[in-house]
């Protein structure tokens, strides 16, 4: 396996942009019920709107769109067991934003997670972070225009190797 180098990033709430709704679209936090209901009798949905079933996340973000699911995002905290981060007492880890492609374009991307960032750190406090793989052509550039900053590099396999603890991570910066 060849390692990667994996980005740690922190939001930083004064460093987030104040990004609105975009016209037709409504945003649902803490959306998980909201979710499963969409999913009902179908099948055609990516893996990423299942990954409360697929490795047990329990909050997610949802953009919707005429009464239809655009995207979502989801977000893990302690004490969940993460692949790259060992999360500290009252740290989260959003996870994945996934659009469906025909809502795609539009913004959806960074103002659902900015929304849904904004929505956890109000509601749960804490430290939110995310992690890039250096690899991935979109997160690292999108996530430091959320309002996150990078506090830490990880080189590893993308399967196994150390993990970075949140709880080295003192300050916001």
């Amino acid at each position: 396996l060849k390692p990667l180098r994996f980005h740690i990033y922190l939001v930083v709430e004064s460093e987030m942009p104040n990004l609105g709704v975009p016209d037709g679209f409504s945003f649902h936090a803490d959306a998980l019920e909201r979710l499963r209901k969409h999913r009902e009798g179908r099948n055609d949905l990516p893996n990423e709107f299942w990954r409360d079933q697929v490795n047990r996340a329990r909050n997610c973000w949802i953009a919707e769109h005429d009464g239809e699911i655009a995207a979502v995002s989801w977000t893990h905290s302690y004490p969940d067991k993460r692949p790259m981060l060992v999360l500290a007492p009252g740290d989260a880890e959003g996870t994945a934003t996934y659009v469906l492609p025909d809502f795609r374009g539009r913004g959806l991307f960074r103002s659902l997670s900015v929304f849904g960032s904004r929505r956890w750190l109000a509601k749960r406090g804490g430290r939110l972070f995310a992690v890039a793989a250096s690899s991935n052509p979109i997160s690292p550039l999108q996530i430091p225009r959320m309002g996150y900053v990078e506090v830490a590099t990880l080189h590893r396999p993308s399967l196994i190797g150390p993990k970075f603890h949140t709880a080295n991570v003192k300050t916001h910066q």
